[in-house]
């Protein structure tokens, strides 16, 4: 999924791109990278008391799919796209506007909820194409 392709690169775009600094850079990864991996708790009590794994998935791909267009939109329409810097010294550079922040921190976060829908149903879906009473697949 999308989540190691954009965790090994976002401070180096929150730093570079959305001059923030360093330590709030790496503050904003790890607390997005720890909901990453909380959200799969309530996804799977979500799975398992009121959907039904199947529709925990697809519900899950669709916010999925809704954070990472959001994202896109966030780093490639103009007016969302942080301002450039060319000043060596990135605290001289404008930090990027509220309107950019929430829309690329909404992606983000609406990416993290998708994957709790996502982690915890998808190895059990693979797990149901085989037959529980069906010797040669119990094997």
């Amino acid at each position: 999924m999308a989540y190691h392709g954009i965790l090994s690169n976002l401070i180096i775009y929150l730093t570079k791109k959305m001059h923030q600094g360093t330590v709030k850079s790496a503050n904003i990864v790890t607390n997005w990278a720890a909901t990453v991996w909380m959200n799969p708790i309530l996804g799977a009590y979500v799975a398992d008391a009121l959907l039904s794994r199947c529709w925990i998935f697809l519900v899950a791909s669709a916010i999925y799919l809704l954070g990472m267009s959001l994202l896109t939109l966030a780093v490639s329409v103009q007016g969302l796209k942080p301002s450039s810097c060319v000043d060596p010294n990135p605290a001289n550079c404008h930090r990027s506007k509220a309107l950019r922040l929430v829309v690329f921190f909404g992606a983000i976060y609406t990416i993290a909820v998708g994957t709790g829908g996502i982690k915890p149903s998808i190895s059990t879906i693979e797990v149901d194409q085989f037959g529980e009473f069906d010797p040669k697949e119990k094997a």
